[in-house]
């Protein structure tokens, strides 16, 4: 699903995305699919780049979105 949902975004042109072209895809994500769900498509495109194409992964910054507490 990740693979298929970030090639979708880059017309299947993903091997060779910059750090910027990624943080920009994952922050445009936060805005419509929850932080787990982000969470997963980060981590599935990490393995993908390091285990299938055997390239150097950078940490993408992403910030975790406040929580809410109802009861608070």
């Amino acid at each position: 699903m990740a693979i298929g949902r970030i090639g979708n975004h880059f017309d299947c042109r993903i091997y060779n995305l910059s750090s910027d072209q990624l943080l920009e895809y994952f922050n445009e994500l936060l805005t419509s699919h929850s932080w787990s769900a982000v969470k997963i498509d980060l981590y599935g495109l990490k393995f993908f780049y390091t285990k299938v194409l055997n390239k150097t992964w950078d940490d993408i910054p992403l910030v975790a979105p406040q929580l809410c507490h109802p009861f608070a």
